[in-house]
Formats: structure tokens, C-alpha cells, sequence
């Protein structure tokens, strides 16, 4: 075995051991520690347990069960994984280039409109 074949073994060996992003859906969420954990079924059949819903600072949003997440397991451990993103497609409003909303489940929002 030369040393290219050893090297590139040893590399793929640690990419097994690795997990990287995924997509989920959210199932349940548990406010009660001061932070949002998230429980969420993967798109491969298992589920995340206790995952913590980061937010972007100075926004703070309760996931509605059944949105999509995109979930980062940190350092490649399930263990240590973090949700970056969350999207429901059921409430989300449509914005034209440049706009932004933010809005609630119930219908309620704020509209930021391009050139005002």
C-alpha cells in the first residue's frame, strides 16, 4: 500500500466518524431552561434530542412544531449539535427584493418596504 493510499484511508476513516449538517423537522421544543431546545425527527429516520435553537441576538421567535431545521452537529458530534435555521413554509409571508418581514403564526406582522 503506498503512502497516497494510506493517507487518503486514514481520511476517509475520520469523515465516517464525522456528522455534518443535516436537515430535520421540528416536533416538539422545550422552553423551560432560559434557552430553546428542540426535539426533531431527521430527514434519515432518527431523532435529535435536546438541540439548541440559536437566534440571531435581538430576536427571539417560538418555533411552531412541524418546520424545517437545519441542524449542525458542532465539531461533528451529534452530541454537541446546534439548529441555525428554522423556516415554516405554512406562515411564511412572500416580500419583494430588497423587503423584509417579520411575522407571527397567527397572521400578525411587520412589513419593511423596499424604498421606504
Amino acid at each position: 500500500m503506498s503512502i497516497i493510499e494510506i493517507v487518503e484511508s486514514r481520511i476517509a476513516r475520520a469523515l465516517r466518524g464525522l456528522r455534518f449538517p443535516y436537515r430535520a423537522r421540528l416536533t416538539a421544543r422545550n422552553d423551560a431552561p432560559g434557552l430553546q431546545l428542540a426535539q426533531a425527527d431527521a430527514l434519515a429516520g432518527e431523532q435529535a434530542q435536546a438541540v439548541e435553537v440559536l437566534q440571531q441576538f435581538g430576536f427571539s421567535s417560538g418555533v411552531p412544531e412541524g418546520s424545517d431545521l437545519i441542524v449542525v452537529p458542532l465539531g461533528g458530534r451529534t452530541s454537541a449539535s446546534v439548529i441555525i435555521a428554522t423556516e415554516n413554509a405554512a406562515y411564511r409571508l412572500k416580500v419583494g427584493p430588497g423587503e423584509a418581514r417579520m411575522y407571527s403564526q397567527d397572521g400578525a406582522y411587520i412589513h419593511i418596504k423596499q424604498g421606504r
